[in-house]
């Protein structure tokens, strides 16, 4: 009876461990899994190099968020940034330091901007900024936060620092506009603040 209980007990203890192997490696692939479907999400939404959104991503939200505009009538306001002579700094420093100044940029603009603003890498060194519940005169102000803070940094190289600025164009969404209407009123703009001086914000006028 003894001996009987007692190869029916270790049986049973086998049983158990190897049950709780069993469950502990499907947890182990159910998580795995889950790992691997949020990094390719991430992959294909933002921009590898600097964090920002791509403009795949920009796409399907800035479509959204002008559907709700047009529903609820909330402002909505967009920034196209480039970097003033960017060629010059790759020219000058190399392309693994512009690679560097497109990070900075990118992360001086996420402490600037808010959580609910979106920040997408629109192409090169052009970056575009989608503000919701933004009034014109509040677009205006928020880019001239970034415009300073950006023209504030200093990025160490080997003889020194970097140095940049950016030129700004803002643009407000209004009743019939889409997300391109938007876009090209921004890119006016910027291309206004190129042509007069640079290191300067122009909001587009309609």
């Amino acid at each position: 009876m003894i001996k009987n209980y007692e190869h029916c007990r270790l049986s049973l203890l086998k049983l158990d461990v190897k049950s709780n192997i069993r469950f502990q490696r499907q947890d182990i692939n159910l998580l795995s899994e889950v790992f691997e479907k949020e990094r390719y999400e991430k992959a294909a939404t933002v921009d590898p190099l600097t964090g920002a959104l791509n403009r795949r991503k920009y796409t399907e939200l800035s479509a959204m968020l002008i559907a709700q505009c047009q529903r609820y009538h909330h402002p909505l306001s967009m920034m196209m940034l480039d970097i003033d002579f960017f060629k010059a700094i790759n020219d000058t420093y190399g392309h693994a330091k512009g690679d560097v100044v497109l990070q900075k940029l990118v992360q001086t603009c996420q402490k600037t901007i808010r959580d609910t603003d979106i920040l997408v890498r629109f192409g090169g060194e052009e970056f575009l900024i989608l503000t919701p519940e933004t009034k014109p005169n509040e677009a205006v102000k928020l880019a001239e936060r970034i415009r300073n803070d950006i023209s504030d940094l200093r990025i160490p190289h080997d003889e020194g620092t970097i140095s940049l600025t950016v030129s700004i164009g803002v643009a407000n969404w209004h009743k019939d506009l889409s997300a391109s209407d938007l876009e090209h009123m921004a890119d006016n703009a910027l291309y206004e603040a190129k042509n007069t001086g640079r290191n300067r914000v122009v909001q587009f006028i309609a």
